[in-house]
């Protein structure tokens, strides 16, 4: 995580973006594709549910969940 931080802000020095907006990123975008809550939990290797507070709050993605 460290690594790809430092790397985004070689390529992009004034970015705004952090590590947690990247899991938030990710998180949202599994689920906009319709992958299970499983799923996105593994890969973004969260061990409870809180993934679900970095989903953004779009409705249709929300009551798929």
């Amino acid at each position: 995580r460290s690594w790809f931080m430092a790397r985004l802000r070689q390529l992009e020095p004034d970015t705004q973006f952090a590590g947690q907006s990247m899991r938030a990123g990710g998180a949202t975008a599994m689920a906009e594709d319709g992958s299970p809550p499983h799923l996105i939990q593994a890969a973004e290797r969260w061990a409870s549910d809180t993934f679900q507070i970095y989903i953004r709050k779009n409705p249709i993605v929300l009551q798929a969940l």
